[in-house]
């Protein structure tokens, strides 16, 4: 028997995320100072640890590239960006001091002196939403999916973490992303565990979110303030779409850091040749890959759209050259191909595919099919009538305001990118609920909207505001009346549940399978290879033993998977793999994904988890439940079985 693992608590976790919050910004300041660009000199808070954000998982990737991404190597990434935060902080606040002493400072009090002086009710209720936000977010303890959070992604940065690396070739799941999200975990599970796989996503990048759309409102005139309130209070109160710990609020930070960037590169360079000032925008939409490939479709379309779309709203009087105008497109894409290599070279030595999709690598085919049976017609019925739920229309009615945008061409790319990778989205997810489909497009949808509508309401001028002030409270308000009743739900349980959270060390999951899982690894052979389908993946030492995880067996695979051929072509096709052992649970008493009873009646109105998901998890329990007959059982700890397959 084995102590139950005991968690390092609310307040070690806590400061160790302000930590990373911190080296945050010290990237993204370095990044800001090797740049050197003028209209980079007032980046904000949010916005510059945004970039920090981006270059710490262009950092990873080379690491894990290495397979160096250990706990005290990112350890000591953090540590370094936080000496950086440090060192920049101290050397501004020693400029400030000499030029006061020196006579030279004016009398009006500083930035910094006049956010704090200026604070009033509404300012503090923000500040006390988002704390609220952040620290409800340390051991948030809803929306987390067994199928997906317990048996992939809670484990995900416990294997980086002790292998440098994410290694997974039967990984369904490993097979969508580069590992961003996992990267971003990872680091505070250095000194956290599995209850802390939402700082990320709730915590970061809702901070984040709420510094870079504060600083870009600041310039709002007075009379619109009521307005400037209620549009910010509305990223506190418009519902995450979230179902698990995968990413959300990440890859909307990125998103909207990509359209501030942008802004600020409005007007064009001295010389067309003056590629360093692209930079940020290069290491943006690496990171926004690294998170997602549908990110890397948002992020990368507006960069490309922009110069179109500026080029047809300009051409009529200016008659620019287009090569001016879209040579930074070119710049952008290979800077970030650059940064994207090292992820392309973890997923490929992980899943032989430098990018899923489009190349399948070890996908089974039969997985890839997500669309509706009854054809094409359907698939695009489904991704229009998504664009008419309420949520997704209220957002879309935040474009109208793109022609009230300064730069009006970004906000009319950012807005056509973002309705049209939402469309395909939902097209090639033609069978599956709506829900599902908004689920993957929030992430872009509404960082663009809340741009648009704050963008538009900084910028009007005295003359304006009667005429356009009823249209944003319209819009504003529609927001607020959709969203409202489940983010204000959300609110409540992070008010009332933070006590929880505060004093609880208990495991996420029943300690007795972390236990179960500790104890039959210690069976096998240091060096071995095991096979594991279990419920608490994340349970593993994977610096003991060489660990590879199916969460839908037979999904990823290496050649040809032995579906319908028995338990003896299973065995022969793992022991060609390398693999010594199979570890998997009973499946008739297990959790959700590795029960029996949950592929034969499955309720789910998608074809295809039953017809192929289904029938691949079906087969895969019987034929190891016959060789848990044939083969000798090493041990048995709670619900799990460790067969020896030679």
């Amino acid at each position: 028997s084995f102590p139950p693992p005991v968690h390092p608590g609310y307040f070690p976790v806590l400061l160790w995320s302000i930590v990373i919050l911190v080296s945050f910004w010290g990237y993204g300041e370095a990044l800001r100072r090797w740049v050197n660009r003028k209209e980079f000199d007032d980046l904000g808070w949010g916005l510059t640890c945004a970039w920090g954000m981006a270059v710490v998982l262009a950092l990873g990737g080379a690491l894990m590239m290495l397979r160096m991404a250990k706990a005290p190597n990112l350890t000591l990434v953090v540590l370094f960006g936080t000496a950086l935060s440090l060192f920049y902080l101290a050397e501004k606040f020693t400029a400030k001091a000499k030029k006061s002493t020196k006579g030279s400072a004016e009398s009006s009090p500083s930035r910094l002196n006049l956010q704090l002086s200026g604070l009033s009710i509404p300012a503090l209720v923000l500040y006390g939403l988002a704390a609220v936000a952040f620290l409800s977010s340390i051991a948030w303890p809803h929306q987390i999916d067994p199928n997906d959070d317990v048996v992939c992604y809670l484990f995900f940065p416990e294997k980086i973490l002790q292998t440098g690396t994410l290694i997974e070739p039967f990984n369904v799941r490993r097979m969508g992303t580069y590992g961003g999200q996992a990267l971003l975990q990872a680091l505070v599970m250095i000194v956290g565990g599995e209850r802390n796989g939402h700082v990320p996503d709730r915590g970061f990048g809702m901070l984040m979110l709420f510094g870079m759309l504060l600083h870009l409102s600041k310039s709002t005139p007075p009379k619109l303030a009521v307005l400037r309130f209620l549009a910010l209070a509305a990223l506190f109160f418009v519902a995450v779409p979230r179902i698990n710990t995968g990413s959300a609020l990440t890859g909307s930070v990125i998103v909207l850091a990509l359209l501030e960037t942008l802004r600020r590169l409005s007007n064009p360079p001295a010389s067309a040749t003056d590629w360093q000032r692209w930079i940020p925008c290069m290491v943006l939409v690496a990171a926004a890959a690294s998170l997602r490939p549908t990110y890397l479709l948002c992020t990368a379309g507006i960069v490309a759209a922009l110069p179109l779309v500026k080029w047809l709203l300009e051409r009529p009087s200016e008659g620019r050259s287009p090569l001016r105008l879209f040579l930074p497109v070119a710049w952008v894409a290979a800077g970030s191909f650059v940064l994207l290599v090292p992820w392309a070279s973890v997923l490929w030595q992980s899943n032989k595919t430098p990018l899923y999709p489009p190349f399948l690598g070890t996908m089974n085919p039969e997985f890839t099919v997500l669309g509706n049976k009854a054809g094409a017609f359907h698939d695009i019925s489904h991704a229009f009538a998504y664009l008419f739920i309420p949520e997704v229309v209220v957002l879309l009615l935040c474009f109208l305001l793109a022609r009230s945008v300064p730069n009006r061409a970004l906000a009319l790319a950012a807005a056509a990118i973002a309705v049209g990778v939402s469309i395909f989205t939902s097209y090639k997810f033609g069978v599956t609920v709506l829900f599902e489909s908004y689920r993957y497009t929030f992430p872009m949808l509404m960082p663009v909207a809340l741009w648009t509508v704050l963008s538009a309401m900084s910028s009007q001028a005295p003359v304006e505001l009667k005429t356009s002030a009823s249209g944003m409270a319209a819009i504003i308000g529609l927001l607020l009346a959709v969203n409202l009743t489940g983010g204000s739900r959300e609110l409540q349980a992070a008010v009332d549940g933070l006590p929880a959270q505060i004093s609880s060390r208990q495991p996420l999951i029943n300690p007795a399978l972390t236990n179960a899982v500790q104890e039959l690894q210690r069976y096998t052979p240091e060096g071995s290879a095991i096979f594991a389908a279990v419920d608490t993946p994340y349970a593993f030492n994977f610096a003991r033993n060489r660990i590879l995880t199916a969460d839908v067996p037979g999904g990823a695979r290496i050649g040809t998977w032995p579906v319908g051929q028995g338990a003896e072509a299973l065995k022969d096709y793992l022991l060609s793999q390398g693999i010594d052992y199979l570890m998997v649970p009973d499946f008739d008493n297990a959790m959700l994904l590795y029960t029996r009873k949950h592929w034969t009646e499955h309720q789910r109105p998608e074809w295809f988890f039953k017809e192929v998901w289904g029938k691949y998890s079906l087969d895969f329990m019987e034929s190891a439940d016959q060789l848990s007959r044939s083969q000798r059982v090493v041990a048995t700890a709670a619900n799990l079985r460790l067969i020896d397959l030679n």
